[in-house]
């Protein structure tokens, strides 16, 4: 990821949080939205300390470009007549322009999607067996249009890559510890030992964790009459209806995937706990707290209950050992927004109420998204050629799996996971 990117990914971080201030413009944020703007703040902080390395390391390279100059400037005009953001050369105006010169797949700043160099010379409306990358300015525009209504990206971490596997090293947080030691030290013993004694060997343990980017692809038919009438109309479209349709997807993924071509979500990963409900097709209050007790203490700052919208009713409805009501105290009020002090996010892409995984319990800094720099848009005016319309394609590549393959044991014997589920009844 290049710097201008990262400048335009925190500037994005800070402008959603802002955008959440502006709905509330009298009176306290509600806990949900104040742990959103936290979380987009702290994302705006990474992104600002990544630029400022990126900086150093590109002010090492011009002093190496200005000792060898006669190195480096064809390759800076090659560049910049493609058009990428940084270099010398025409730039782009809008999106819209953009979208219009994908369409007529002859402007020379188009920069052919990975392996189709050349691309960009094919005759009108070719773009569809490859497609163009979008430029890094717009490709921002449209993850922030993503981050609006994601609820795993904006809160996991992520992480560019640069090809189409990536290894992670993480600590062995997993595996069971012996007698008087903990597990989230990774493998590091201490011990108790007289003056002049031979001290103890400790050495960490390492895992890897492999992520391979799986292409996600979505496609719209537009009116031609759209295209030739108004290119801005085109962009808002595009930008609303591809942004939306990434953020959905991508949740579902990291929500239901199976890993199979696609991420691995935390239903169907190992590092998930399982709590039985009390009852067939309920969420009671005992069963929150069950999910609590398994949860990992140090994300009780950063967990957020992610619910199946069914659920509602159940939490309206809460109430304790006396039959009185706990999660709301009278009709006159909506709801508070939060459950034991998390954060709740309703949404269609997790299971019906009372199936397993109806409701989660997560801190989602422990689930990894691995974002393959490459996302194309092409189009097409021969699928639809006798509706008088034009095909549009965008091809996104990423995986997505938690940072741990297993819960953790603690030293006496219990065990905690930043991902709980609820699961149906035993028996």
């Amino acid at each position: 990821m290049d710097y201008q990117t990262i400048v335009e990914m925190a500037a994005a971080k800070v402008k959603a949080a802002q955008a959440i201030l502006e709905k509330y413009p009298q009176g306290e944020l509600p806990d949900e939205q104040k742990s959103q703007v936290d979380q987009l703040l702290r994302a705006a902080g990474e992104f600002k300390d990544q630029a400022a390395r990126l900086e150093a390391e590109q002010g090492l390279r011009g002093k190496v470009a200005d000792q060898y100059k006669h190195y480096f400037e064809p390759s800076r005009r090659a560049a910049g007549a493609r058009g990428e953001t940084g270099t010398e050369g025409p730039q782009w105006k809008s999106f819209g322009e953009w979208l219009l010169a994908v369409h007529q797949g002859q402007d020379q700043r188009l920069v052919p999607e990975e392996g189709l160099e050349g691309k960009a010379a094919l005759a009108e409306g070719a773009g569809v067996t490859g497609g163009f990358l979008v430029p890094t300015e717009f490709r921002a525009q449209l993850l922030e249009v993503a981050g609006e209504s994601a609820i795993v990206r904006p809160r996991a971490t992520v992480i560019p890559m640069r090809s189409r596997s990536l290894q992670i090293p993480a600590l062995d947080q997993t595996t069971a510890p012996s007698g008087e030691q903990s597990a989230f030290f990774g493998g590091v013993k201490a011990q108790w030992t007289e003056e002049a004694a031979q001290k103890p060997e400790t050495e960490p343990t390492f895992k890897q964790i492999e992520l391979v980017a799986h292409d996600l692809t979505g496609w719209l038919p537009a009116s031609n009459a759209l295209l030739a009438d108004s290119a801005i109309a085109l962009e808002v479209l595009l930008a609303r209806l591809f942004g939306g349709a990434v953020a959905w997807h991508e949740d579902y993924g990291f929500l239901r995937g199976d890993g199979i071509g696609k991420p691995l979500g935390v239903i169907n990963a190992g590092a998930t706990i399982w709590i039985n409900r009390n009852a067939a097709s309920t969420f009671k209050f005992v069963d929150a707290v069950g999910m609590l007790a398994k949860f990992l203490t140090s994300s009780w700052g950063r967990g957020i209950w992610v619910m199946s919208q069914a659920v509602l009713p159940q939490l309206y409805q809460m109430a304790d050992a006396a039959s009185q009501y706990i999660w709301i105290p009278n009709a006159a009020e909506r709801g508070p927004g939060t459950l034991l002090g998390m954060p709740i996010a309703f949404t269609e892409k997790l299971p019906a109420l009372g199936t397993k995984g109806d409701v989660l319990l997560c801190d989602w800094s422990y689930y990894l998204v691995g974002d393959r720099e490459g996302l194309s848009i092409a189009s097409s005016i021969h699928e639809r050629f006798r509706y008088n319309q034009t095909t549009w394609r965008f091809t996104e590549r990423v995986d997505g799996q938690p940072w741990l393959d297993s819960y953790i044991t603690l030293a006496n014997a219990g065990t905690v996971s930043p991902f709980v589920g609820l699961d149906v009844p035993a028996g």
